[in-house]
């Protein structure tokens, strides 16, 4: 990445952290605190898993993939039912676990396997995190992940008040210009990945840890 000046893409993703928050300046405030408390402090946990409840239209899988790629290598994306697969997809390094709801029951369960739901929610707290291998000894990590949980319904977890989550509820289906839906889309992910990157460095977080 050498380019590190893109005004125009960091614009563009600006509006689109906007949109996501209904123009609630204090919402938006505390998205970038979220987002941005990882990259600044590497290692950190939040307190809270990031919920983008809205449906695919609403911008909120766009600014998730965009999230993934700020944090690239310590980032995993997983869909609910891969959660259940005997290997782990995520790392003991892995600082951002991006789920997406894909219609799965998150309630459902079976006689060996705890729910999704359940799951999600122990990775958003649980201190230690099991990692599972192939070819080598399971192993006992520090659960460093940060949970970002795309849902493409509206309130589908049924508990947005839950204290483990903090919720953005986007509302509307996102409007862009021609100009800046070139500037989010798929062929300028380098681009966008940076221009996102430079606003959470260069973000305040508003209080530290206690903001979100």
């Amino acid at each position: 990445m050498t380019r590190t000046s893109l005004p125009d893409h960091e614009n563009a993703i600006q509006g689109l952290i906007r949109q996501l928050a209904c123009g609630n300046e204090v919402i938006t405030q505390q998205l970038l605190d979220w987002m941005a408390i990882p990259l600044q402090h590497p290692g950190t946990k939040l307190r809270k898993g990031l919920l983008l409840n809205g449906y695919v239209q609403s911008g909120s899988h766009l600014l998730a993939e965009i999230l993934e790629d700020v944090y690239h290598h310590a980032a995993t994306r997983v869909f609910t039912q891969r959660l259940h697969d005997p290997y782990s997809a995520f790392t003991p390094h892995t600082q951002l676990l991006s789920i997406f709801h894909d219609g799965t029951d998150l309630d459902a369960r079976t006689e060996r396997k705890r729910s999704t739901k359940a799951i999600i929610k122990d990775l958003i707290s649980a201190p230690y995190v099991q990692i599972k291998r192939e070819s080598c000894l399971d192993a006992t990590c520090v659960n460093r992940m940060n949970i970002v949980f795309s849902s493409g319904s509206v309130d589908f977890l049924g508990d947005s008040c839950d204290r483990r989550w903090f919720v953005v509820q986007a509302k509307n289906h996102l409007r862009l210009t021609k100009s800046d839906d070139l500037l989010l889309s798929f062929s300028q992910r380098l681009e966008r990945a940076i221009g996102l990157k430079n606003i959470l460095k260069a973000h305040q977080v508003s209080d530290a840890l206690e903001a979100v």
